[in-house]
């Protein structure tokens, strides 16, 4: 697994990141941000 990752990492850039914009990156950064605060959050 960690031989394939380094390969895994750049096609997932290519698919993905390549892909957006600088303004969509940012929006998708503050996304995940929001996302990562729920899940460290305590259970509601």
């Amino acid at each position: 697994m960690e031989a394939s990752a380094p390969g895994h990492v750049a096609h997932v850039r290519r698919l993905v990141v390549d892909n957006l914009s600088a303004e969509r990156l940012r929006r998708l950064g503050q996304d995940a941000d929001r996302i990562l605060q729920r899940i460290d959050s305590p259970a509601r």
